[in-house]
């Protein structure tokens, strides 16, 4: 049997918010999606995403979803929903040198 990733990770958010964890906006906007958190997440790990930096990553995910609005067969089709499917879900890092990594 194949692991279902997407449906997996909307099955754990939504019992992790059952069980009290805070997963924002995630287990009650009806047009949350694994399969869109699994697409944008794909995206992040594109090398020229990550070549970018931790600024370019929040507007890489945007421009896949207004693409996916405007019926590019390329991207996830979840992508085009209200929000992109992402349930409130945004990017949220630091760039960091090998230096400070080093020091972590």
């Amino acid at each position: 049997a194949l692991l279902d990733v997407p449906s997996s990770l909307d099955n754990l958010l939504k019992r992790l918010d059952k069980e009290g964890y805070n997963v924002g906006k995630y287990a009650s906007d009806p047009n949350s999606s694994g399969e869109s958190l699994v697409a944008a997440l794909s995206v992040l790990c594109e090398n020229a995403v990550i070549a970018g930096g931790f600024e370019r990553m929040q507007s890489a995910v945007e421009v896949r979803m207004e693409r996916a609005r405007g019926g590019d067969p390329t991207v996830a089709e979840t992508l085009a929903r209200p929000g992109g499917g992402l349930g409130g879900a945004v990017v949220k890092g630091a760039d960091v040198t090998f230096d400070d990594l080093e020091n972590m």
